[in-house]
């Protein structure tokens, strides 16, 4: 058994999988599905798609096993512009913008599938706001709200990733965004920052939509799947772009993410942890 781990765990990592994942498949002794239809009475709107889907893409075959074969995309025949070499997620929307054809642009990760009915949905999601607040909107699909009762932080959104349901509710007042997917407009007044690189871009969007824009990002609840192969462990640069956000919007602080509460401590914490 202790040869075939090995054995099993080398040839994962040989194709991308981060150190540990393996391990922790392979030691579970039972694994307990729980099976919802939580979107049979969601509002669907049929194709053509109202958004064009943009990819910054590093690896192929990820691209290829989730967005392509995504069969909530082709339900509405959604364009895919798969953007190689793109410096920063800005960089990425630049370069895609003369490709896209729509009113709307997705911009999602290479590791992410769209089950069916995602088109439709989104479609109708985004077919309900008004062309006058088309340019201010910024919709996620997982992230970090506020409560609107008790004014406090809470996680906000739907998605599968990997071996974990995450099911909150939807939100309208949200603080951050996970960078898996979001949407804009093609003509959003809503700008990537490139100092962040590709961490917490998402999070910094939304906190320049309520410092400079007055406006609240949203998060709606629509079927999705996050088919990372990126361990338990964050990077530096994640810790780089902190320092980026906390020195930026010092009135937010601390800044409530999925990946933690971030402020100075947190940051010290796990430099120190890492060194």
């Amino acid at each position: 058994a202790a040869k075939a781990a090995r054995s099993l765990r080398y040839a994962a990592e040989a194709v991308g999988v981060a150190p540990g994942i393996v391990d922790v498949v392979h030691h579970m002794q039972r694994l307990v599905v729980h099976a919802r239809r939580l979107f049979v009475q969601a509002p669907v709107l049929p194709g053509p798609a109202r958004f064009s889907v943009v990819v910054p893409t590093t690896e192929e075959t990820q691209l290829r096993l989730n967005v392509e074969c995504s069969p909530g995309l082709r339900e509405v025949q959604a364009d895919i512009v798969s953007v190689r070499g793109a410096r920063d997620p800005a960089d990425a929307l630049a370069q895609a913008r003369a490709h896209c054809h729509t009113d709307w642009v997705l911009l999602c990760h290479q590791d992410v599938y769209f089950p069916t009915g995602f088109g439709e949905q989104l479609n109708a999601v985004l077919a309900a706001i008004p062309a006058e607040e088309r340019a201010r909107s910024l919709i996620g699909f997982i992230g970090m709200g506020v409560d609107r009762q008790s004014h406090q932080p809470v996680p906000a959104g739907h998605v599968i990733d990997r071996l974990n349901c995450a099911a909150h509710p939807a939100s309208d007042a949200v603080l951050s965004i996970d960078e898996l997917a979001l949407v804009v407009a093609r003509d959003s007044l809503h700008r990537v920052d490139a100092e962040l690189g590709w961490h917490l871009w998402a999070t910094g969007l939304c906190l320049a939509a309520i410092e400079q824009h007055r406006v609240f990002p949203r998060i709606v609840r629509l079927p999705l799947f996050h088919n990372s192969r990126t361990g338990s462990t964050l990077p530096p640069a994640f810790y780089d772009a902190a320092e980026v956000l906390l020195r930026k919007f010092p009135a937010f602080a601390p800044i409530h993410t999925l990946c933690g509460t971030l402020d100075a401590s947190f940051v010290a914490h796990h430099r120190k942890a890492a060194a």
